[in-house]
């Protein structure tokens, strides 16, 4: 069985680890955009970027799918990202880029994505053969990503700040927050809420509550929200769990604090889980964790092992 408490307790050294693998490595070139491919949790390195540099200029994407947007050229830059190696979806984008003669790089633990590169000449960074779920590799993926990046000149970036994390990110701080809760949380379907620029944190945290405790939950963000699914509450057995940060905009804060003293006033169960932090990297991954814990300990209420797999690869099997 998968120790996954002392995988969340060593999340932080993830970010050493992946600083020394891509310290020296680097992309040669200047592109018109660059394009994020990947699928489920080997694309959340890219979410994470987007989030800690929410100004990124409009040349950077994020493509979840088979094949590759048909504006890509040979002008473009092209990242692959598969924890396994074998995501079908990265593969597929990986061989049109391959077509269409743009540059290349992949980053997964090898397999038949790393095959490819290897075979073909193009660029692959080797992930750590750690067996460990994709979710639980977050830390090592953002960081060669994030230096790699800074490495080209391609982002702003000082990757000497990740090593800052090893030191900095505290586990067992947030490991009694999570616990407390997922008792909140108990049988109830989550909803995770936040502002705009802290998206795809909710959208993690609804990831890992179908991956980890096996159960259906829902992600959407301010100021849209607030037009469109509020009118939703109502008949539901929904839990709503609000991400607070304090770099939010006035705008995004105040809606949250309505939202509050509306969930209050309709008797609407919720929780707040702010976001901790000196810097905007500690913020971010400070909430990551509190969401490992949290669903660590609802997975084990709920009697479900937070390895198990058995939906997602039976899809797979049916896909072959």
């Amino acid at each position: 069985m998968t120790d996954f408490k002392k995988i969340i307790s060593d999340f932080p050294t993830q970010f050493e680890t992946g600083f020394e693998i891509a310290k020296n490595k680097k992309v040669d070139g200047s592109y018109r955009n660059v394009i994020f491919c990947g699928m489920g949790n080997s694309i959340i390195p890219a979410e994470i970027l987007f989030t800690l540099f929410p100004e990124l200029p409009n040349n950077f994407h994020i493509h979840r799918d088979f094949d590759l947007p048909l504006w890509v050229s040979k002008d473009d830059l092209v990242i692959c990202i598969s924890w396994s190696g074998n995501t079908a979806e990265t593969i597929s984008s990986y061989e049109a880029a391959k077509k269409l003669g743009t540059k290349i790089l992949v980053i997964a633990k090898g397999a038949r994505i790393g095959k490819l590169a290897e075979n073909t000449g193009d660029q692959l960074i080797t992930l750590p053969q750690e067996d460990i779920p994709p979710r639980n590799g977050i830390g090592y993926m953002s960081s060669i990503l994030l230096t790699v990046l800074a490495n080209s000149d391609i982002l702003n970036f000082q990757p000497s700040q990740l090593l800052d994390l090893k030191k900095n990110l505290k586990t067992a701080d947030f490991e009694k927050k999570g616990k407390e809760l997922s008792e909140r949380i108990d049988n109830w379907t989550p909803l995770i809420y936040s502002s705009f620029q802290n998206r795809f944190l909710a959208s993690f945290w609804k990831t890992n509550f179908n991956e980890y405790s096996k159960t259906h939950a829902f992600w959407n963000y301010f100021p849209n929200l607030a037009h469109t699914e509020i009118a939703g509450f109502g008949w539901d057995n929904f839990f709503v769990i609000l991400l607070k940060d304090n770099q939010d905009s006035r705008e995004q804060e105040k809606k949250i604090s309505v939202a509050e003293k509306f969930f209050k006033e309709k008797g609407i169960p919720y929780e707040t889980a702010e976001l901790e932090g000196k810097t905007r990297l500690e913020r971010i991954f400070n909430n990551y964790v509190l969401s490992d814990w949290t669903n660590f300990y609802l997975a084990k209420s709920r009697h479900v092992l937070p390895e198990e797999t058995e939906m997602i690869e039976r899809f797979k099997e049916m896909e072959r």
